[in-house]
């Protein structure tokens, strides 16, 4: 479910790269301007009325680690209601807390040569009430659960690598876009603008159908999405040839 979840969501990004590849085609000129997004924390609960300042986070995190902290809204909102909950809103304690888990993390990393974020040496921190022992063991899973999936993203693009050749069955086709399972279980994105030149439309409700097996070639695989873009030259073979006569 997760991986047909992820090829949905890559269809929908290809449907919007055509989207913008159309709107490009038609659009009149302007002054280029465009409005700068604000990012807006989510809605939550109503926040403890002891809440830790944003600025004191960042400055205990600085003076910590000597540099710049940079999370997103929803992230440093995660994490300000986190040290609150602690009971962290002073900034010697919320510095000793950071300084703890930074500390803590090098010994991690010996064990688990992975580098943990911002936001995952924070939520650490935060534990510092329930003493070292609880905050090494949350670095120590966090650094654990990266290192699988770094392996597991690398067994991924290895497995895919552009050029490669597999064996798929087509799921599901639409006019410009057709849902291919290959034999190792994940799913794969066939974009008929893999098959299309010049001014030459594909629809590949023609050219393939649901249950055929096909030999496609990796155009692009990203591990992080679960994404993997596909083309087939036996089926460019069939457009050409259909294209001629």
């Amino acid at each position: 479910m997760a991986n047909a979840l992820a090829t949905a969501l890559a269809v929908l990004d290809e449907i919007a790269q055509d989207l913008r590849d159309e709107l490009n085609k038609i659009e009149t000129a302007g002054d280029g301007s465009e409005a700068e997004d604000t990012p807006v924390p989510p809605k939550s609960g109503p926040l403890p009325k002891a809440w830790l300042q944003q600025r004191v986070l960042a400055e205990a995190f600085h003076h910590a680690t000597n540099r710049n902290l940079h999370l997103s809204a929803a992230q440093y909102e995660q994490v300000l209601r986190k040290f609150t909950q602690a009971q962290l809103t002073e900034a010697v304690a919320v510095r000793v807390a950071i300084e703890a888990a930074l500390n803590l993390s090098r010994g991690v990393f010996e064990e688990f040569p992975v580098h943990l974020t911002d936001l995952e040496l924070l939520l650490a921190a935060t534990e510092q009430q329930l003493g070292e022992e609880a905050v090494g063991q949350t670095l120590r899973d966090q650094a654990a659960q990266k290192q699988s999936q770094l392996h597991q993203h690398r067994e991924f693009e290895d497995m895919y690598q552009a050029g490669s050749l597999h064996i798929g069955t087509a799921l599901r086709v639409s006019k410009r876009y057709a849902i291919v399972q290959l034999a190792a279980g994940h799913t794969a994105i066939l974009s008929a603008r893999h098959l299309e030149s010049g001014k030459r439309q594909v629809n590949l409700e023609n050219v393939i159908q649901p249950g055929d097996s096909v030999r496609v070639e990796v155009v692009h695989a990203a591990a992080q999405e679960n994404r993997i873009e596909v083309r087939s030259n036996e089926l460019l073979e069939q457009v050409v040839a259909a294209h001629k006569q």
